[in-house]
């Protein structure tokens, strides 16, 4: 059977597939996954609830609870509480503080080197509970951090960029003086301090030394470090393809051909991005598939009436796109994915032409990037099993004759690592 692809006509495969990805998107946004935590209130109260995780990249100012797993969604904000937290993964604690709101952009910089601070009630994130404590705030492209000991309240690290008056890029690294006055210890050097940089890394290592320092018993309490933020996958897939022709000045006409099963196989590189619990991901999949497919197409340019067209296509394909994952539990998870795809052929790719009486040029496969678009599911990290269109592209990208090659893949993966 022979696909005529128009604005009227489409596959009916591919519609389903969008069906699919429609039903996915309703399940996505109506799944709620809650994890063990905690709230105090303004008497003090500390009550264990269900929070809903969101793994936030900026300090959040409300928070989404449920009394018990089968109780109704409850709104927790900065006027009701005082702190909450996820167990062994994050906390905020709320504090009404000053904060420099100066901008960190370089474009809009200002002349002074002072901070400029706001009053402003906030949850800010504790990094570090303890003799010192780190606290973080991150909102709007600014990033902040915070610190209480026993004997001082809590108060901003100051760190500001701005342009002097010889419009040169200054720092002022107030900081490094504030932790040297506050935080005096016995291996605590003017050194080590000078050596810091304004980052979470810097700092709460910093702390954890100085922690250590006032109290050798001190013990960090570990909060779960994201894992399989990296993750490489063995891929296998069966396509189908679909291949037609559109020239307005062909001699030969515009032939099509029936669909073909062909098969790839390749290896995925997958980055997860660290916030929002790890669902979003990078994939990079170099993809190895030949395809090869001919056709007697009757016509007028030549005596018997009749050519033989041969398509012989092997290509690497490289998607590189963006993933939503779903977690159903902790051993499944759906995902939805799209990316830009590069297309490279071999040298002897070409579209070969068989005639009765004389000869016609091969023409080169030229192949032009395109896009896809894939639903799936995984089991437990190591298995996956992928729904996939990849939209038209062109393997000639020829003026005078261009084609339209599409394909839905089964695609099979196994992690390796």
């Amino acid at each position: 059977m022979l696909y005529h692809f128009n604005s009227a006509t489409k596959r009916p495969e591919f519609n389903i597939f969008f069906i699919l990805i429609f039903l996915f998107c309703l399940n996505a946004s109506g799944q709620i996954l809650f994890e063990k935590g905690y709230f105090i209130d303004y008497s003090g109260k500390r009550t264990e609830c269900f929070i809903k995780n969101m793994d936030w990249r900026k300090n959040p100012t409300e928070f989404t609870y449920k009394l018990s797993e089968d109780s109704d969604l409850k709104t927790g904000n900065l006027k009701n509480f005082l702190e909450f937290g996820v167990y062994n993964t994050v906390k905020f604690l709320r504090h009404t503080i000053n904060i420099d709101f100066s901008s960190e952009s370089i474009s809009y910089l200002d002349y002074k080197r002072e901070p400029n601070f706001e009053k402003k009630e906030v949850f800010l994130k504790i990094l570090l509970d303890g003799h010192a404590s780190l606290y973080q705030y991150v909102d709007g492209g600014i990033t902040r951090y915070f610190f209480k000991t026993n004997d001082n309240s809590t108060e901003q690290l100051i760190y500001k960029k701005y342009i002097d008056s010889n419009n040169a890029i200054k720092e002022n690294m107030e900081f490094k003086q504030q932790l040297w006055n506050s935080l005096k210890c016995a291996t605590i050097t003017i050194e080590q301090i000078k050596k810091l940089d304004y980052n979470q890394k810097d700092l709460l290592n910093f702390f954890i030394a100085y922690n250590q320092c006032i109290d050798p018993t001190y013990k960090i309490i570990d909060q779960k470090r994201k894992k399989d933020l990296f993750n490489l996958s063995i891929k296998g897939r069966v396509n189908n393809v679909s291949l037609m022709t559109n020239s307005s000045n062909f001699e030969f006409g515009n032939p099509e051909f029936n669909d073909k099963i062909i098969f790839g196989f390749g290896l995925e590189a997958e980055i997860f991005l660290p916030f929002n619990k790890n669902k979003w991901s990078i994939f990079v999949e170099p993809t190895l598939e030949k395809y090869k497919n001919k056709n007697t197409f009757e016509t007028t340019s030549v005596s018997t009436g009749k050519v033989k067209l041969l398509v012989d296509y092997t290509s690497i394909e490289l998607p590189i796109g963006l993933r939503y994952h779903l977690y159903l539990n902790k051993n499944s998870k759906l995902f939805l994915n799209a990316g830009a795809i590069l297309n490279f052929s071999s040298n002897n790719s070409q579209v070969e032409f068989e005639l009765d009486h004389g000869t016609y040029p091969s023409i080169e496969i030229n192949p032009s990037s395109n896009f896809c678009f894939g639903i799936g599911y995984t089991l437990a990290n190591k298995y996956s099993l992928e729904l996939r269109y990849s939209t038209n592209k062109d393997i000639l990208s020829r003026p005078s004759w261009n084609t339209e090659y599409e394909s839905l893949s089964c695609i099979f993966g196994y992690s390796i690592l």
